[in-house]
């Protein structure tokens, strides 16, 4: 019996999209500072480093928590008992420092994208 193909799909990140060492180094450092920004408007004796150490302890969970939940607990971990307008601030801070930073396309995706339609499968 043959079976036909009815469609194909993709993961984004690390198949059609990959990122290195060094955009993930940027990404950590753009999301550091944003926070660092927002928490040093009301812990005016907290540093970068600070922030920075209690960053790195919250990456076995990070990805795997909701974004304003891990902003919440770092806010507490630093001294604040912040409101939810700050949470928002630190959040909203925290999710736009990476706008700008652009992953590259995996090159072994272009090739496959490029022979499925060729194939006829777009």
């Amino acid at each position: 019996m043959s079976r036909r193909i009815k469609g194909v799909s993709f993961d984004l990140w690390f198949t059609l999209i990959w990122s290195d060492d060094d955009i993930l180094d940027e990404y950590t450092n753009a999301r550091i500072n944003a926070l660092y920004n927002v928490i040093s408007k009301y812990n005016t004796k907290i540093s970068v480093e600070d922030v920075e150490k209690i960053y790195s302890y919250t990456a076995h969970f990070r990805m795997i928590i909701n974004p304003r939940k891990l902003i919440k607990y770092i806010l507490y971990a630093v001294g604040l008992d912040p409101s939810e307008e700050v949470i928002e601030e630190a959040f909203n801070a925290y999710d736009r420092a990476t706008y700008k930073i652009k992953p590259y396309i995996n090159n072994e995706a272009i090739y496959t994208l490029e022979k499925l339609h060729k194939d006829g499968f777009t």
